[in-house]
Order: structure tokens, then sequence, then C-alpha cells
């Protein structure tokens, strides 16, 4: 008689992340082409894990609130700064690769950052 041996699933730990968007700077600076307009700037984040077996993509999207840009001190360049200091927090599962080796690697989770002119 074959005893049918299923694999055990691999080692999984949640992890609370906190991620600070404090600053981003040399930005270019738009020209003003209208006088009411008002260039706003945001930055966008992905968090985009492993695909699980059966609940899809883990995707998490965060969006900063629109910030007008300084213009830089040094006159010679045509920069900007903006600074939001919004903090974004979020419970991550990272999962081993294999359960057989005790210090495996986990699956990699990626984070995506998008500064936005709006």
């Amino acid at each position: 008689m074959l005893a049918m041996r299923w694999p055990w699933p691999p080692a999984a730990r949640k992890f609370s992340v906190r991620l600070v968007v404090r600053r981003a700077e040399g930005l270019p600076l738009a020209p003003a082409t209208d006088a009411d307009a008002e260039a706003r700037m945001a930055v966008e984040l992905k968090w985009k894990g492993p695909k699980a077996r059966w609940k899809g993509l883990r995707v998490c999207r965060n969006r900063t609130r629109l910030e007008a840009p300084a213009p830089a001190v040094d006159a010679e360049f045509s920069a900007a700064a903006v600074a939001w200091e919004e903090e974004f927090e979020d419970v991550v599962t990272l999962t081993a690769v294999s359960h057989r080796k005790p210090a495996a690697a986990f699956h990699p989770w990626d984070l995506f950052f998008s500064v936005l002119n709006v």
C-alpha cells in the first residue's frame, strides 16, 4: 500500500511595515502656463506581493495629499522640492520559498513610487 504524502505549506510570517514619505527634491519645475493654475504634486505608492494560490495578486495602493512645490534655494537650477511627512502602514505576509530549509529566503515584495504632477 502506498501512502500519499502532501507537501507542507511554506512558512509564513506577518510583519507590520511602516513607510514615511518625507520629501522629494530635485523635481523639474514646470513653467506656469496659466496664472490661475498652480502645479501640485503627489506620490503614489504601490505595494505588490507574491501571488497566493487562491487569493490572486496582493496589491495595495496609497497616495499622499497634493502639495505645491517650493522652488529650490539655488536660482541656477530650475528644480523644486515638495515635503509631505505622511506615514503609511500595511501588514505584509512574507512566505518562505521552501519549508525544507530552515534559513530559506522569502518571496519578495515590490514597492513602487510614482511622482504625480497634477
